[in-house]
């Protein structure tokens, strides 16, 4: 297993779409930051990515938590989490 630093930007944010799971800043965010795996989506609960033929990666409660807000309208910020995933 491998842990990797996603980064959520300023320009992930003005990009995000909200309650679009291709364009949520966390997506955005994720596929930067593992551009060797060619499919992602986030579930439809924003708990976690499916990535590589299904393996799948748990999001923390603090990108579960922009998730919500964002899709709500309301104000979020850059952050950054740290994404288990099985190479």
């Amino acid at each position: 297993m491998t842990t990797i630093t996603i980064d959520v930007t300023t320009e992930d944010i003005a990009m995000g779409k909200p309650t679009n799971c291709h364009a949520c800043p966390i997506y955005l965010a994720v596929v930067r930051a593992m551009p060797h795996l060619n499919r992602f989506l986030l579930d439809v609960t924003g708990v976690s990515v499916r990535y590589d033929r299904g393996r799948l990666a748990s999001l923390p409660e603090s990108a579960q938590d922009f998730i919500s807000r964002f899709d709500a309208g309301q104000w979020v910020r850059p952050f950054s989490f740290s994404l288990e995933v099985h190479e």
